[in-house]
């Protein structure tokens, strides 16, 4: 079930999460696991976190707390170099990624790296990818990606846990990121 999930989600059939949930209920009718078995998989806890942190990220929109970082990121790199701007947008970006959900993070900073690269007069295109890759690079906190928590839950990980391994595994990803995006994303 769940290699065909994923094989028709690689081969654009449909979203991964219609698979997903198309493999579940298939295992429920297939009679491979019970209803009461794939409900009791879902953690209450887990939810109400994704949930609030989504909320947060639409507050920070709503009440302009988005929009006043926004102006704060393009002044504070106003005057270096294309270079060095994108490395703080990545390392921006990766921070609150850690601390609210990837999508919201890619919502809330797009239109800021979008932003800052006419402010410096360069192409979006890195900048865009740099906020691509770094919201999906959520390895230091439990709440940085879903499954994190998910996986924090249930595997009985203490927080450290997650930043002894998931810090150095960021920082090697925002370096590979940059020297990637420049080598084929340049400015």
């Amino acid at each position: 079930m769940f290699v065909g999930a994923v094989s028709l989600a690689a081969l654009n059939a449909a979203p991964i999460a219609a698979t997903a949930l198309a493999g579940a209920v298939l295992l429920i009718l297939l009679r491979v696991i019970t209803a009461d078995e794939a409900y009791s998989g879902l953690k209450p806890q887990i939810l109400v976190l994704i949930a609030g942190m989504v909320v947060i990220g639409i507050a920070m929109e709503e009440s302009g707390l988005a929009d006043a970082a926004s102006e704060m990121l393009i002044a504070s790199v106003y005057g270096l170099s294309p270079l060095i701007a994108l490395i703080v947008l990545y390392l921006v970006t990766m921070v609150l990624t850690e601390l609210l959900s990837n999508a919201t993070v890619a919502v809330l900073i797009t239109p800021v790296a979008v932003a800052l690269a006419e402010s410096l007069a360069v192409s979006p295109r890195p900048f865009l990818v740099a906020v691509m890759m770094a919201a999906s690079a959520a390895f230091a906190t439990p709440f940085g990606y879903q499954t994190n928590v998910i996986v924090y839950q249930m595997g009985g990980y203490r927080y450290m846990d997650f930043v002894r391994v998931g810090l150095p595994l960021n920082l090697i990803t925002c370096v590979a990121a940059i020297l990637a995006i420049q080598r084929f994303f340049p400015f």
